[in-house]
């Protein structure tokens, strides 16, 4: 698995974007903390798009895990990057689980997120029962 770090340099400012990846196997992990910089986020979600494009290039779906249990509430830009960076992204069978600490980050999620392709957890393994399902259906051919 190829893993990616990007870390917030903001002074006084602590947040973490990682995401780790099999492009062949359509897996994707991704782990966000803290609070992110507009620049952070940028770079995070041109790597990500690279990722899912690879991914899709491969011929597979993507299955994701994204786990933002540590993350804050983002700001309003940072929110922007992420819906104009993912629109237009997934194909249809993709499957994108967040994994989020509350209810306002959920709410925050949904309405920059295509709720098509991701489902929002506050608990890890509904996330990954939620998943196993999907790559069930992946591997019968279904969506």
């Amino acid at each position: 698995m190829e893993r990616i770090v990007h870390l917030n340099d903001e002074p006084g400012q602590t947040g973490e974007l990682i995401v780790e990846h099999d492009a062949n196997a359509g897996r994707v992990r991704s782990i966000g903390t803290g609070f992110w910089s507009v620049d952070q986020a940028s770079a995070f979600f041109k790597d990500w798009e690279r990722i899912v494009r690879r991914i899709h290039a491969n011929g597979v779906r993507l299955i994701a895990a994204v786990d933002l249990a540590e993350g804050g509430v983002q700001k309003a830009e940072v929110a922007s990057i992420i819906a104009t960076a993912t629109d237009g992204l997934y194909h249809p069978g993709d499957a994108i689980a967040m994994i989020v600490e509350n209810s306002l980050a959920k709410m925050q999620m949904r309405r920059v997120l295509d709720a098509q392709f991701h489902e929002f957890f506050m608990s890890k393994t509904a996330a990954e029962t939620w998943l196993q399902g999907k790559s069930q259906a992946k591997l019968q051919g279904r969506t």
